[in-house]
């Protein structure tokens, strides 16, 4: 179980440690944990797992692991707290948590698209052919990415996954390709689930 310290439980350290203590003891943490959630929406798990790591190292007063464990530690506590309570913000999150890296590398194309464009009126050159084969790198890229979030979140996700699948109009062709999979290679539930 979660041991908080007495005085870190909401109630002053007077009363049992029960789900509610837990849940006021780390209400005046919302601040770090919305830092931490902000840098987990930015950052990719590599670099999470390094920053983690790189506060661990710190050991300066100021600059100790506790200003960076003790957020993580909150967030992960909450999100566990309301997976096992089977909220549905659970899921939410975690599509957050995976959507929002995806959605940032498409913004970081976009400017490395109009650095391109920029380049080449500069120099007097075509870029459109760099330009084409950046965008398709990152789609087949966004594609995967998306694939893995629809399926392994399944349920709604995964009908809204195969309704885009069939969007050819709507989405680019790599898109497509990827999401029509998600028909008829989906993982299966199992049978004790079902029943």
């Amino acid at each position: 179980g979660v041991v908080l310290p007495r005085d870190r439980r909401g109630d002053g350290g007077r009363g049992p440690l029960t789900l509610n203590t837990m849940v006021l003891g780390l209400v005046p943490k919302l601040g770090g944990m919305a830092v931490v959630a902000t840098l987990q929406f930015a950052l990719r798990r590599r670099q999470r797992r390094n920053a983690v790591l790189a506060s661990v190292l710190l050991s300066a007063p100021l600059a100790g692991p506790h200003l960076v464990l003790e957020p993580v530690c909150a967030v992960y506590v909450l999100r566990q707290l309301l997976r096992w309570a089977g909220h549905p913000a659970a899921r939410q999150l975690a599509l957050l948590d995976r959507a929002c890296p995806l959605l940032l590398d498409y913004l970081r194309t976009i400017l490395r698209a109009r650095g391109l464009r920029r380049r080449g009126e500069a120099d007097g050159t075509d870029k459109s052919k760099e330009i084409a084969a950046l965008w398709e790198e990152r789609h087949e890229v966004g594609a995967a990415e998306l694939h893995s979030i629809l399926e392994d979140l399944g349920g709604f996700y995964l009908k809204v996954g195969q309704v885009f699948g069939i969007k050819q109009d709507l989405l680019p062709a790599c898109y497509t390709r990827r999401l029509r999979t998600l028909f008829d290679q989906c993982k299966a539930d199992e049978a004790s689930y079902v029943a």
